[in-house]
């Protein structure tokens, strides 16, 4: 009694530890379910990371695309100002309207070939020195129009000490010399909002994750740029071991969980590099964006406290009830104890565990199976309830679960549980089991007991948990992946659908499920899928599983859009199944287009010397770069006030040549159809629909030929619309703003380019025109030199002549022709600018008025002549007498283009000129000026006849009426007089000269004096030294100085002179030297006789002036000066003169 007392004792204090038991499993549930909160938070930080990362390339890339624009912006700048280098004043001009037309930046700057700022944004920049700079040296070796300086973030001073980048580029001319530098240095605003418009797609996209901070570094780790904190330049994210910091140096794009350097909490961080765009290298900088760690798991935690808090009340009542069934389970095990020996010799070896009850439900007989499962052994189990020791509850909800005894002793029937039930063990272990319980009965029929067998499914429900624990996350990546995710069955029919693909198709998933493929794909693309599929069933063999390709995909609303798919194959069973990743290009085609539009047209523009050869081509980039079928360039024809159409483009399609023809043929005033709009406005337009647009006169023949979408943009030069550029599609296509933003930037580029085009052919007329000078000038100084000698001989031969002497007139005649090819020469220099002037301050209303009636007489009585002077009439410098040829050369030709009478108007005013008229005229530069204009009414000139106006030589008269040298003489005298000279003319209607000569404020001269009568003897017996190297000259002037009695010393050059004046031991009152000679200019000798001979006076002559004696054509004062040719008498009194003086 004892033993059996104390083993009850014992199996009471078994059931004693039952709460216990309970407590355990109730922690051991808690753990389970904090293991899983975890893993759920695992995958839910990693997808965040990955998103991340995505979210910091996508902003890598985008700084790459923006950095490129500015990339190639330098380049086209520095083209551009090639030809702009000798006038500054333009060239601020243009660095201005850059800075105004592109906020991005913060400071333009050009310096010459030196390093010396000559144009800025900023004038105060101007002419500081940047030679010393890296970027200087770095750029003034460059010698490819393509290549351009990159200098990483640093503070700016000539934006004001913000940070910039900057961009310099070498300036060359068409020979590659270096002529300068362009440098543009680009703030980081514009950057930031690439970052902020990144971040902000985002949080919308993943609904909002918590608060996101960004960062961007240079590639030694210096912040950049911060999006909470200004910490640019101050804090070193690599130097502090920041892991995103370094990784995104050599892991290229990824996440990582780190801590806050600042806030000291953890955070995930996507990381990435900037690796450059085309043939932009890029600066490598790294780009952070991070979310705290709290903020992505907040959403998740708020749902699992609530599941915590619903599971702590239901959990409550089943523990209360669990204790009560241990107190019961306490009072009927003595029953069951003594009936547990009745099976075991039969049901021991059963693998199953096996558990027989008496007819009450007390266990009777345990197999060590069940002993093992349970936990209990047979003399514990045995008169208990086997609600006792075996336990079992849900799966799923932790409900106690009816045992299959109890049912089996109710109904007197089999019962089998065999889902989701757990056997509680004695010692808290939980065993899944399959179960089924039967009646056993007597002879008589009648049931003694129930007999329950389960076994251990627990390796088979662990393979089942992975299985669904594998397909639940594998559906997780599905339902959050940004792709398309698409598995069809073996008949190609569809299986599965993420959000994605409703996305990007239009269908839901109700009512895709079970539909053909063939659905999502265009019309030519379902044949060949058939035959592929078809092949695939019968081989096994397929071209395009495991590859990546790019088609077309058809959306819910019937329009077409690029996709890129990878393919997959695999088998479940006998069953195989196909699935496919695919990516909408829509957005990134888009973009390429784009950008390929942009690139084409910058090359063309490159590469093209003119509109007309550029515009063909820009038009096919514009339509085959952005899949538009025609396009047509307008110009504005400014007398007309009208828009023609220069230039049409169309692929080869057929049906476009009605309209073409009237496009052709037609023109438009402003706001007249698309065109005029454009013009109008002066910016971009957009038509859905030409068919149904109110205002397109071409609507018709659109219409015929299925045109209906269309957009227009201006082609600006500043405030200026220099054209119109418009496209057509056979589609009507929504309004594009970003589209039209980026052509009109194009317009601009074309603008600046018709721009370069025009200052670069002035330039080459400008270069042109000098060339032909130098040559002029060149046979006037030689031809000079033989003038004098045949001019003087001729003189010195009428002396010797008698006054009746029939021979007379061989002499006058060459005397005649040598006057008449002096004048022709004087008027070569006087276009190369290489005449010797005599300025004075002059008003051009004195000299004009005092011209008046010689005009009248001029131009005759058939010519109504009208003077109209400008009221307060400023003062200019310039030659007085050269300022009368130059007007009496313009009346002249006015004269000569009204045979039939007109009228003849001549002005002077006041004008200033801006930088918008001087950005026109290459020559002209912006100032104060007085305007002298000449017009007439005569029959006009062309544009051909105007671009050759002022060459030497060149006329359009009559031969034998003119000599060619008129206009290029005023031309000349003009542009020696430091002014400028334009002419406006059309056929027809008249022509107008404008003179602009630079206002001054100096005291008017007064004039000189009539000289003395050239008739008065003149003669010296000074002694002269003679220096000229050009023998016959030498001759003639000794000749004509020893006839009027002075003593002459003569040399051929300058070495000559000076040993002559050494071994001459009187006084040398004159030396007469030619101005250039060989070995030694006549300056120079001068200079070296005074020292020996301080008291010597000097008499320079020279066939044309040069620097030695004369700049920019004006005499150094207290100089004398004799020009070739000169008749004897003429050197005798400018000798006499020079003495007396």
């Amino acid at each position: 009694m004892r033993t059996t007392f104390m083993q009850k004792s014992d199996k009471k204090r078994s059931y004693a530890k039952l709460p216990l038991l309970i407590a355990a499993m109730t922690v051991l549930a808690l753990g389970i379910g904090a293991l899983g909160l975890l893993y759920i938070e695992s995958r839910l930080v990693a997808s965040t990371g990955e998103s991340l990362a995505l979210a910091a390339a996508d902003i890598a890339g985008q700084l790459d695309q923006v950095l490129f624009e500015r990339y190639g912006d330098v380049r086209m700048t520095a083209a551009t100002l090639a030809p702009q280098m000798r006038d500054p004043a333009a060239l601020a001009a243009y660095l201005n309207r850059m800075k105004e037309e592109y906020l991005v930046y913060r400071w333009l700057g050009v310096t010459d070939e030196r390093g010396r700022i000559v144009a800025a944004t900023n004038p105060g920049m101007v002419m500081v020195d940047l030679s010393q700079e890296r970027w200087f040296q770095a750029v003034r070796m460059m010698r490819d129009r393509r290549s351009v300086d990159l200098q990483d973030v640093a503070f700016s001073p000539e934006a004001g000490g913000v940070r910039t980048v900057a961009f310099s580029a070498p300036i060359l001319d068409d020979r590659g010399q270096f002529l300068g530098a362009v440098t543009a240095h680009v703030g980081l605003s514009e950057l930031e909002d690439v970052i902020g418009r990144t971040v902000a797609t985002f949080q919308m996209q993943r609904g909002g994750v918590g608060k996101i901070e960004w960062q961007f570094m240079s590639r030694d780790g210096t912040v950049i740029a911060d999006s909470l904190l200004r910490e640019e330049g101050q804090v070193n994210l690599k130097q502090e071991g920041l892991p995103s910091a370094l990784l995104s140096e050599t892991a290229g794009s990824g996440y990582v969980e780190e801590q806050h350097l600042r806030r000291h909490v953890s955070v995930v961080t996507g990381f990435a590099r900037t690796e450059g765009y085309g043939e932009f290298p890029g600066f490598q900088w790294g780009v952070l964006v991070r979310v705290d760690r709290s903020d992505i798991l907040a959403p998740i935690r708020s749902v699992l406290w609530k599941l915590g808090a619903a599971g702590a009340v239901a959990w409550v009542p089943l523990l209360g009830f669990l204790i009560w069934m241990t107190g019961r389970l306490r009072t009927e095990w003595s029953t069951a104890e003594g009936r547990g020996q009745r099976l075991s010799t039969i049901l021991t070896s059963i693998g199953d565990a096996v558990i027989v009850t008496d007819a009450q439900g007390l266990v009777a007989f345990m197999n060590p199976v069940a002993q093992d499962l349970t936990g209990w052994r047979q003399e514990e189990a045995v008169g208990r309830e086997l609600g006792t020791v075996f336990v079992i509850v849900n799966e799923s909800t932790r409900e106690t679960v009816e045992s299959p005894v109890t049912k089996a002793l109710r109904e007197g029937v089999i019962v089998g549980l065999a889902n989701h039930t757990v056997l509680l063990a004695k010692d808290g272990t939980e065993h899944p089991i399959d179960d089924s319980g039967a009646p056993v009965r007597d002879h008589t029929g009648t049931m003694t007991g129930v007999v329950l067998v389960f076994r251990d499914i627990a390796n088979r429900k662990q393979a089942e948990a992975a299985l669904r624990e594998s397909a639940l996350r594998f559906r997780s990546v599905i339902e959050s992946a940004a792709d398309a995710i698409i598995v069809a069955d073996h008949d190609g029919n569809i299986a599965s659908w993420n959000p994605a693909a409703q996305r990007i198709f239009g269908y839901a998933e109700e009512e895709i499920i079970g539909q053909p493929l063939t659905i999502l794909m265009p019309e030519r693309y379902r044949e060949p899928h058939r035959r592929g599929l078809e092949r695939m069933r019968a081989t096994g063999a397929s071209r395009v599983i495991g590859t990546t390709l790019e088609a077309h995909g058809l959306h819910k609303d019937g329009r077409e859009f690029p996709v890129e798919c990878s393919l997959a194959m695999w088998t479940m069973g006998d069953k195989t199944f196909f699935s496919g990743i695919l990516r909408d290009l829509t957005e990134r085609k888009r973009n390429e287009r784009w950008l390929a539009a942009q690139y084409e047209v910058a090359r063309v523009l490159a590469e093209s010397h003119s509109l007309e050869e550029a515009g063909p081509r820009l038009l096919q980039a514009v339509c085959e770069s952005l899949d538009w079928n025609i396009g047509a360039l307008w110009r504005v024809d400014r007398r007309a006030n009208a828009l023609r159409c220069v230039e049409i483009w169309h692929g080869l399609s057929n049906g476009l040549e009605e309209f073409r023809a009237l496009t052709s043929t037609i023109t438009f005033s402003p706001g007249e159809g698309l065109p005029g709009r454009v013009w109008a406005n002066g910016a971009p337009s957009w038509i859905f629909d030409v068919v149904t647009d109110t205002n397109f006169p071409r609507a018709s023949i659109a219409k015929r030929e299925e045109l209906h979408g269309a957009f227009g943009f201006p082609i600006r030069l500043g405030d200026t619309v220099l054209g119109v550029m418009e496209f057509y599609s056979h589609e009507s296509r929504q309004p594009d703003d970003a589209l039209l933003k980026m052509m009109d930037d194009v317009g601009l580029k074309v603008g600046q380019f018709v721009e370069r085009v025009q200052l670069e052919e002035q330039l080459r007329h400008a270069q042109r025109l000098d060339a032909v000078g130098r040559l002029a000038g060149g046979v006037a100084h030689d031809f000079n030199n033989l003038l004098t000698v045949i001019s003087g001989c001729s003189t010195l031969l009428l002396r010797r002549l008698g006054a009746e002497d029939a021979l007379r007139r061989y002499p006058q005649e060459i005397q005649q022709a040598s006057e008449r090819a002096a004048a022709l020469t004087q008027q070569l220099l006087a276009f190369s600018r290489k005449q010797m002037l005599e300025p004075k301050v002059l008003n051009l209303k004195n000299s004009v008025a005092a011209m008046d009636s010689m005009l009248r007489r001029l131009i005759g009585e058939h010519i109504d002549l009208a003077i109209r002077f400008g009221e307060n009439l400023g003062r200019v410098k310039a030659d007085p007498g050269q300022i009368e040829q130059v007007i009496v050369n313009l009346v002249v030709n006015a004269r000569d283009a009204m045979p039939d009478g007109g009228k003849l108007t001549i002005e002077t005013a006041n004008v200033d000129l801006d930088q918008a008229y001087a950005s026109h005229h290459m020559t002209a530069q912006p100032g104060a000026y007085v305007m002298l204009a000449i017009s007439d009414t005569g029959h006009g000139m062309d544009e051909e006849t105007q671009a050759r106006l002022f060459e030497p030589f060149f006329t359009t008269k009559e031969k034998g009426k003119g000599t060619g040298l008129g206009l290029s003489t005023v031309y000349g005298i003009i542009k020696q007089s430091g002014g400028s000279i334009w002419v406006y003319s059309e056929l027809g209607r008249g022509t107008t000269f404008k003179i602009y000569l630079p206002r001054v404020t100096d005291i008017l001269d007064m004039l000189p004096l009539a000289s003395v009568s050239g008739g008065e003897v003149v003669r010296g017996t000074e002694t002269i030294l003679l220096v000229e190297d050009e023998e016959s000259v030498r001759a003639l002037a000794r000749e004509a100085l020893e006839e009027a009695g002075f003593k002459v010393l003569e040399a051929g050059h300058g070495t000559e002179a000076l040993e002559v004046s050494g071994q001459y031991q009187g006084t040398i009152h004159l030396l007469i030297t030619d101005v250039v000679m060989p070995e030694m200019g006549g300056r120079v000798l001068a200079d070296r006789l005074a020292s020996q001979r301080p008291a010597m006076k000097v008499l320079y002559m020279s066939g044309y002036t040069d620097n030695a004696i004369v700049h920019q054509g004006v005499l150094d004062p207290g100089t004398a000066f004799l020009p070739k040719p000169f008749s004897p008498d003429a050197l005798v009194r400018r000798v006499r003169e020079a003495l007396d003086s």
